[in-house]
């Protein structure tokens, strides 16, 4: 399954922060503090993992074997404040389907499998059977797309360490894609996702920890700070996918015992 680097921000204060997640980062926010983790009231018997979820907060994208097989699944509510219907199939084929992502120009990306290691696809969201491979490295995975709003760099984990590729016009093709170093490890990394601001990043990742745990750190302008544990998802579960909504304002994890599969689980805070 693939995985990206999460960065978020920690605890209360006042940053300039976009709270509206356009990116300008023109406003700034008084987050208030964490809640405690809730399941999302859409997990099955098997792993559900690889979450993406819509501005507001109104669609969910994310990969289940709840038939056996690894497919992207989609499930949708009429407002955040009333439950989620009972999530749909949303694409499969005959590999392994993971880590959905829409894109702020409406395009889904993906990991999959089919030609035996990962690659990361896209497709039109409202056709996502059209999509093409986008990138593809010999003998490696590529797995956990995740792009900035701005749609210039991309992120996401080869072979279990972190990368980023970037390109001068969205519809240019993304250039070569460089090892972020100061997030990768000896150890597994996984599932990166991004502030709308570009300054807190999240992953899955060990780092010397007992168990995978979501991890966060801070772009300093040349390069991000060591990876640190992201103390509200600490559940004493392995956490396998950690994704944070462009605002800020919104984390979901999933995680798992050593006996059971992955759920998928969330975290609030308000824009005081």
């Amino acid at each position: 399954m693939g995985r990206f680097a999460l960065i978020a921000l920690v605890g209360c204060g006042r940053i300039n922060f976009d709270p509206l997640g356009d990116g300008s980062g023109s406003a700034a926010c008084t987050f208030g503090p964490w809640s405690a983790p809730a399941p999302v009231a859409i997990n099955s018997a098997s792993d559900d993992w690889g979450m993406w979820l819509s501005r507001d907060r109104t669609e969910l994208l994310f990969s289940s074997a709840r038939t056996g097989n690894y497919e992207l699944y989609r499930a949708t509510r009429a407002s955040p404040e009333v439950p989620w219907e009972v999530p749909v199939l949303y694409y499969q084929s005959a590999a392994y389907d993971d880590n959905p992502f829409i894109s702020e120009d409406g395009m889904l990306w993906f990991s999959n499998d089919a030609t035996g290691d990962f690659e990361l696809r896209e497709a039109p969201r409202a056709t996502p059977a059209s999509n093409e491979i986008v990138l593809s490295s010999p003998a490696v995975s590529d797995e956990a797309p995740s792009l900035t709003v701005d749609g210039l760099t991309l992120y996401y984990d080869s072979s279990r360490d972190l990368f980023r590729s970037g390109r001068a016009a969205t519809t240019d093709m993304f250039t070569t894609a460089t090892r972020i170093d100061e997030l990768s490890s000896p150890v597994f990394e996984c599932c990166p996702s991004i502030t709308s601001d570009g300054t807190f990043m999240f992953i899955s990742e060990g780092f010397g920890n007992t168990i995978r745990s979501a991890m966060i750190s801070q772009w300093t302008g040349s390069s991000f700070t060591v990876p640190t544990q992201f103390q509200p998802t600490q559940m004493g579960l392995e956490v396998n996918d950690v994704y944070i909504t462009p605002d800020g304002l919104t984390v979901l994890f999933a995680a798992r015992t050593a006996t059971t599969a992955n759920d998928i689980y969330s975290i609030d805070r308000e824009c005081q």
